[in-house]
């Protein structure tokens, strides 16, 4: 910014005065200017950062709901595996085919937006209610991922113990139907976080731009 100051010599007191004004005058509009300038930058920025959150998110809930399906699929399995437990150990072959069946919700999540709107500050000039929304929204899907990734070594445990075993003993059916439970629990635990996790993505863009309910 540069301010220039009138051309021409100052013979009064009076020339003088205006000579003053005429500059202070010119700072005000330039400051003005810069500052509008600026804030339109800000509000550019923040534009360009909220449509690339609810895209990202978006993306997010589509991912939840192909998770959710899997973790469903994986519960009714196991809840047959349980309650036909003794007598599929009369046939470990079957037992060990059903076990490998059960699937595991391996569906990743982005975060990609979120983590360049943190680096670059432009959060600090969001709306303060709709940052919290967002922030409620990828606090979900941290948690969704911490507890999708602790439950990778059950789901490992159970498939690995099952395969492994041409016949079983009293005792092996019981630490097996130990491991199905303990699975079974986990993803309880993991349909838990994911009715908060989209219950935070409805929040934040809104039912009426996401679609069908995520439930």
């Amino acid at each position: 910014m540069e301010i220039h100051a009138p051309i021409g010599p100052t013979h009064s007191f009076k020339d003088f005065v205006v000579h003053i004004l005429i500059v202070t005058i010119g700072i005000l509009i330039a400051f003005g200017l810069e500052g509008a300038r600026e804030g339109w930058k800000e509000s550019k920025a923040v534009s360009e950062a909220r449509t690339s959150l609810e895209a990202e998110l978006h993306l997010d809930r589509d991912q939840l709901r192909l998770e959710r399906e899997q973790v469903d699929k994986a519960n009714q399995d196991l809840d047959r595996l349980l309650a036909n437990l003794p007598q599929l150990a009369k046939t470990p072959a079957e037992l060990k085919a059903q076990v490998l069946k059960v699937p595991f919700g391996s569906y990743f999540f982005r975060t990609t937006a979120w983590d360049s709107a943190l680096a670059s500050g432009v959060l600090a000039h969001m709306d303060v209610e709709e940052l919290h929304l967002f922030d409620e929204a990828y606090l979900g899907v941290k948690n969704y991922q911490d507890v999708q990734k602790s439950t990778i070594p059950d789901w490992i445990s159970m498939q690995a113990y099952f395969g492994s075993h041409p016949v079983y003993t009293s005792a092996e059916l019981i630490e097996g139907e130990e491991r199905l439970r303990s699975l079974k629990i986990r993803n309880e635990f993991l349909e838990h976080v994911g009715d908060q996790f989209a219950a935070g993505l409805k929040s934040s863009i809104g039912e009426e731009k996401s679609g069908p309910a995520l439930r």
